[in-house]
């Protein structure tokens, strides 16, 4: 958290929305992850479909009685109703680069309280009215987007827009997209840590260890593309990937998806005798849906990459509140074992190939 104080007011810059002193207003900066060409390929126009971390922040600030302006910034024009729903003023910033300054220089008025400049930028696209409506071009027959070809409003322009958007994205389980928690590495908004029965420690380096595991990158296809964890056996620990907030994977439930993870084991032939080998989805207190998965590593070949896949139900019917996931994959051993793992990935519609299946 960084405050800057300057004539008349301060500033509060944290990544997290956390503040000492309630502020007069929140201004959130989001967007998508950079991309380039077939990187950023994206099934439909759903704005973080399913990992809905900006969301939580929008909607966390305005229940604190705070308003939100949201600078959003994308390449292209996105489905952003939720997000609209959650800020009290909404800016398209398209990709700014360094002219952050321009942006800074019509958000806020001069010392004696007049506009310095005012918006003038227009639509140059339609924007979606569903996360579905990818195409929606001016002139069209069928023409009904949510914000029209040449939108754009000033200062004193009164809103066009109702204050509830609908906020249900109604996707087919086929436009889903496939969700990367780990690939090369950790995804963004998750963290990857290490747990003993004392702490909890952030993995920021090549290396880390504690009382219960070691855990280290080491290469696979690429320098430092994937991860060796070896747990001691001495005591309870756990790899985990974490979020601040929570993430709703209903609607990968119904798509009938996996947590998918490529892995690599040494120790097949022991692992039922040293311990046992657990997976977790993690929810809150006392919420956790956990799966063995001592017995599908016996059947994987010893020293070869492989596949190990885990039907989302298992996790539910194991007590996970699917809606409200904070920790997607949690790695646990009761014993001492050396496993290797890089894409970790939760795949829509993979469940008829699954290793564990808990369809009905």
């Amino acid at each position: 958290m960084q405050q800057v104080k300057s004539q008349g007011g301060s500033v509060e810059l944290n990544s997290d929305g956390n503040f000492k002193e309630k502020p007069d207003v929140a201004i959130v900066v989001f967007g998508e992850e950079p991309y380039a060409e077939g990187v950023g390929d994206i099934k439909n126009l759903e704005y973080q479909q399913g990992v809905k971390q900006d969301l939580a922040l929008l909607k966390r600030l305005q229940s604190q009685g705070i308003p939100v302006v949201s600078l959003f910034i994308s390449g292209r024009p996105m489905w952003v109703n939720t997000e609209l729903n959650a800020s009290d003023a909404f800016v398209a910033v398209w990709l700014p680069g360094s002219e952050g300054a321009a942006i800074a220089e019509v958000l806020f008025t001069q010392a004696n309280g007049e506009i310095q400049y005012d918006f003038v930028g227009k639509l140059s696209f339609s924007w979606p009215k569903s996360a579905n409506q990818t195409v929606v071009n001016r002139f069209d027959t069928d023409y009904k987007p949510l914000l029209p070809y040449g939108f754009g409003l000033s200062y004193g322009d009164k809103n066009v827009l109702p204050d509830s958007l609908e906020a249900t994205s109604v996707q087919h389980s086929d436009s889903l997209q496939a969700i990367t928690l780990f690939k090369n590495s950790i995804k963004a908004p998750w963290k990857m840590t290490i747990a003993d029965t004392d702490s909890t420690r952030v993995m920021t380096s090549s290396v880390v260890e504690n009382n219960a595991l070691y855990l280290r990158t080491i290469d696979r296809n690429v320098q430092e593309d994937a991860r060796r964890v070896f747990f001691k056996g001495e005591e309870s620990g756990q790899v985990a990937f974490t979020s601040q907030y929570a993430t709703d994977f209903t609607q990968y439930v119904k798509a009938h998806s996996t947590l998918s993870l490529t892995v690599r084991t040494n120790q097949k032939q022991n692992l039922l005798k040293q311990g046992i080998v657990n997976i977790a989805m993690l929810c809150g207190e006392q919420c956790q849906g956990v799966v063995d998965i001592t017995s599908a590593l016996t059947e994987l070949t010893a020293d070869e990459w492989q596949t190990l896949s885990i039907d989302l139900q298992c996790f539910e019917k194991n007590g996970a509140d699917i809606s409200k996931v904070k920790s997607p994959f949690v790695l646990s051993s009761t014993g001492p074992l050396t496993m290797d793992f890089s894409e970790v990935v939760i795949k829509p519609n993979s469940v008829n190939s699954a290793t564990l299946n808990c369809q009905q």
